[in-house]
């Protein structure tokens, strides 16, 4: 099996597998962003994984979390590692704790959801979601199992026109299924494993551990970085450089200066 992303984007016709620990705060160099915006003042690296801290607001917090850089193309296999570490009972919304998303690029933006929640109605639990939009639509099929642990993981798996929702509990060595649906074969342009509140207020305090993803292949998107971005870097350099030099050729002057003078 090939495992280097680099062959995967460069049309190898060979699996390809991306691993990332947030230990040792680690962040997947350039091929991981952490969310940005509002909800990057609540995420924090530590030795333990990435460490999402959302107080109590008044009003609901967006998600905070990672989402890879590349796309994930073919047969698929997600698998996302967390810890809840302080989950206060939701006040409302569709659950507060960790979640796993991938989102097809496809007619009907198909998306499919798994996630490890503290429920208002239906309390610890596993929540599975299939969701498709149509224009500004988008509807949603939820399914409940139960859950226990504060750790645990997380995967999704799309094995020729099947997506398996798959769990491991605090605990538990196997995954357990909670779910198959049919789901498109088009390539997931955008994942999303992140801390959300699900609408609650209430604070809430989890952490991200490891993430992993094995893939047909995982090309990059062809939006790659601009050359002008390049060319700025350089130009950056090349002013230092010649700052550095300007200023070395003062001090001789001033040297000089001073030997004609004594």
């Amino acid at each position: 099996m090939c495992a280097a992303l680099a062959q995967a984007t460069a049309g190898a016709a060979c699996a390809a597998e991306f691993q990332q620990s947030f230990r040792k705060s680690q962040l997947g160099g350039p091929m991981m962003r952490l969310s940005a915006g509002e909800s990057a003042q609540y995420v924090k690296r530590t030795d333990e994984g990435l460490l999402v801290t959302f107080p109590a607001s008044d009003h609901p917090l967006p998600a905070a979390g990672v989402s890879p850089q590349f796309r994930i193309r073919g047969d698929f296999e997600i698998t996302a590692a967390y810890e809840l570490i302080d989950v206060a009972p939701p006040d409302r919304g569709w659950g507060a704790g960790v979640m796993l998303r991938v989102a097809a690029d496809s007619r009907h933006h198909d998306a499919a959801t798994l996630g490890r929640y503290h429920h208002p109605q239906h309390g610890q639990v596993f929540e599975s979601d299939r969701s498709t939009a149509d224009g500004s639509t988008r509807k949603h099929a939820g399914q409940y199992a139960p859950a226990k642990g504060k750790t645990g993981r997380l995967r999704l798996s799309r094995k020729g026109d099947k997506l398996l929702y798959e769990a491991a509990d605090e605990g538990e060595a196997e995954f357990r299924l909670v779910r198959e649906e049919p789901f498109v074969d088009s390539d997931v342009k955008n994942v999303l494993f992140a801390v959300v509140t699900g609408l609650s207020k209430a604070p809430l305090t989890a952490r991200l551990t490891g993430f992993n993803v094995r893939a047909d292949a995982l090309p990059l998107p062809d939006d790659s970085p601009p050359a002008g971005g390049l060319w700025l870097a350089w130009s950056l350099i090349g002013s230092a450089v010649i700052l550095v030099a300007c200023g070395a050729v003062v001090v001789r002057l001033r040297k000089r200066r001073m030997m004609a003078a004594a």
